[in-house]
């Protein structure tokens, strides 16, 4: 291990610390963005999650491109309804897992033309299947903007 590659890595971890940092300042000082968290929907079985986690669809077509009904497989909830004049979706994504996972929001909050959220993820009992744990926030379109998702470290 290179005194080069410690010196690396500490800029690394700084530079994410201070990322960190500035993400943490723009959201604890932003005014809170209305959303409404939707449910009654799975990612569809062989969707392929995108590097990033996190999707904005704006359109009823580009939604059932990645989600379905989970009244498909059984679910007796009720299904949110969206109402794509009047919202949009901010979906964040993990890929497929054996295991129940949680995904909440934690706060959401915009500034300008940016748009912060931070989330939880919850991990529990372990399933016979494979699934893709996701989070559905329907946010009205006069509250759009660029959207900015991290995880909250535990």
């Amino acid at each position: 291990y290179s005194e080069e590659k410690r010196e690396d890595d500490q800029t690394n971890a700084e530079k994410q610390k201070n990322e960190e940092e500035l993400f943490e300042e723009q959201v604890q000082s932003a005014p809170a963005l209305p959303y409404k968290q939707a449910r009654g929907y799975i990612v569809k079985k062989n969707y392929e999650v995108p590097a990033s986690q996190y999707i904005k669809l704006e359109s009823k077509a580009d939604f059932d491109k990645v989600f379905i009904k989970a009244s498909t497989i059984g679910w007796k909830g009720e299904t949110t309804n969206i109402d794509w004049n009047k919202q949009y979706v901010i979906a964040v994504l993990q890929p497929a897992v054996e295991q129940f996972v949680s995904i909440a929001p934690t706060y959401a909050t915009k500034q300008g033309e940016e748009i912060y959220i931070r989330y939880a993820e919850l991990e529990g009992e372990e399933m016979t299947r494979e699934y893709h744990p996701s989070m559905l926030l329907l946010v009205d379109k006069e509250y759009n903007g660029n959207i900015n998702i991290k995880k909250r470290n535990s």
